[in-house]
């Protein structure tokens, strides 16, 4: 299973969370903090304070369809070129390399981050990790799992590992759309959701839940109960669906070893 499933999820439309009404209107705020890991709390702050704006949303895409330079300079920045030698191989030495983010909050998170991974997970290659990141946020599915079902004949899933690999090739050699790309899923949302997954959300009640999203999602919405914990179950369940689909591909590299995938 990717190691990204041991800190990473997903999330649904955007739509789906401004649907009225989000709380009985004499609810107080709940008290949940006690119930997050210190280093989450401290990442979900930060994310708060730094996340770029979203290059999917209506209020980021103009009439044309490209988004405002002027208002979103972060849109579409592209991270260093791969090719660079201090650009990570492993897992292990990207989240080393997060550990020494000038914010400590942030260092503080990826150094707890680290310390849940396995050691062996480590050392998986970033050509492993990154994709399924990409497919998490764009189909909410891993990519062992888009695999699998295309090895099953299932030809959508596979236009869909295609399309996630050329995005991530993309990527990595600087060459993102200007326009940035459209996910069909709220990135905030998934990245918050994937992180907290492992920090304690999963502890929270319904309206702990969409209280702990009001506070320290950066969208600005307020956000419906119900559809929270929706998400968060379908996010336990991809991830599911991913470990299972990861041990079935490895049975059968086992079982056929010389036959190509």
């Amino acid at each position: 299973m990717c190691i990204l499933s041991h800190w990473l999820m997903a999330t649904t439309r955007n739509n789906a969370f401004k649907s009225p009404p989000p709380r009985l209107p004499d609810e107080g705020p709940s008290h949940f903090e006690h119930k997050l890991d210190p280093w989450f709390t401290g990442l979900a702050h930060f994310f708060k304070e730094n996340a770029a704006p979203q290059v999917v949303g209506p209020k980021c895409i103009g009439r044309a369809g490209h988004v405002d330079m002027g208002r979103y300079p972060q849109a579409v920045q592209s991270p260093p070129a791969p090719v660079l030698p201090e650009w990570p191989r492993t897992a292990g030495e990207m989240v080393s390399l997060l550990a020494k983010w000038r914010d400590p909050r942030f260092a503080e998170a990826m150094k707890a981050v680290k310390q849940r991974i396995p050691r062996e997970d480590l050392k998986t290659d970033l050509n492993q990790v990154l994709p399924n990141m990409i497919s998490m946020l764009k189909y909410q599915a891993t990519m062992p799992d888009l695999r699998l079902r295309e090895m099953r004949g299932d030809r959508n899933a596979g236009r869909q590992v295609v399309e996630t690999e050329d995005l991530y090739n993309r990527w990595m050699h600087e060459q993102l759309p200007r326009g940035g790309v459209r996910f069909k899923t709220n990135v905030h949302h998934n990245v918050l959701m994937l992180f907290g997954l492992a920090g304690g959300l999963e502890r929270l009640t319904s309206k702990e839940l969409a209280d702990f999203f009001d506070q320290f999602c950066p969208c600005g919405e307020t956000h419906t109960l119900e559809v929270l914990r929706r998400l968060r179950r379908k996010l336990v369940k991809v991830l599911e669906r991913g470990g299972e689909a990861s041990d079935q591909i490895a049975a059968r590299r086992f079982e056929s070893p010389n036959q190509p995938l």
